[in-house]
C-alpha cells in the first residue's frame, strides 16, 4: 500500500512540476550587458620579468583581451589575429610584463599599458580598431568563476564573430 501511495505522490509531483522545468529550459539567455565588443584571443606566451624590476626575463602564458568599440571592425580584427599576436609579443621584448612582490602579473602597471598595447595592435593590422587591450595572467577562459566577474567578462572568442560574418556574407552574395 505504501509504495502504490509514494508512486501516485511521485506522478502528481511531476504533472505539476513537469511546466516549470519546461519553462525554465526555454527561458531565454541572458543578454551580454550593452558596451563595446571585446574579443578574447589564444593566450601567447611573452616575457614577464622574473622579479620586480628585474632584468631577467622568463615566458609565461598571458591571455589577451581587446576592446573594439565599433562591433563591424570585430570580424576584421578576428581575421587578422596573428598579425595581433605578434604585435603583443614584439611590445613584450622590448617591455617585459611586470611583476608583483608575489611575483604575479601586476595588473595595475598592465592597466596603464592598456592604451600602448592598443596602438602596437591598431598599427599591426592596419587599421584604427582596437582601443584598450587588457591581459589576463595564464590560458584562461572568461566564462566561469572569479573571471565571470570582470568588467570584460563577456568577450567571446573569434570563432563565433568569424561564423556569424561568413553567414552574412553568404546571404549577402545570394541575394
Amino acid at each position: 500500500m505504501k509504495p502504490a501511495l509514494l508512486a501516485s505522490y511521485a506522478v502528481i509531483l511531476g504533472l505539476f512540476a513537469a511546466p516549470h522545468i519546461a519553462a525554465e529550459e526555454l527561458a531565454p539567455e541572458p543578454k551580454a550587458p550593452a558596451g563595446p565588443p571585446t574579443l578574447q584571443l589564444k593566450h601567447i606566451l611573452v616575457p614577464v620579468q622574473s622579479t620586480p624590476g628585474g632584468f631577467t626575463t622568463s615566458l609565461r602564458p598571458l591571455t589577451p583581451i581587446l576592446v573594439v568599440p565599433r562591433d563591424f571592425n570585430a570580424p576584421l580584427v578576428c581575421q587578422r589575429a596573428p598579425r595581433v599576436a605578434e604585435a603583443l609579443l614584439n611590445y613584450f621584448m622590448k617591455n617585459p610584463a611586470p611583476v608583483d612582490r608575489s611575483r604575479r602579473l601586476d595588473a595595475e602597471a598592465m592597466d596603464q599599458q592598456k592604451r600602448a598595447l592598443a596602438a602596437y595592435v591598431n598599427r599591426a593590422i592596419g587599421l584604427n580598431a582596437v582601443s584598450e587591450v587588457y591581459i589576463i595572467e595564464g590560458g584562461k577562459s572568461l566564462s566561469t568563476g572569479v573571471a565571470a566577474r570582470l568588467p570584460f567578462a563577456h568577450a567571446t572568442g573569434c570563432g563565433p564573430v568569424l561564423e556569424a560574418y561568413e553567414k552574412r556574407v553568404q546571404e549577402f552574395l545570394k541575394e
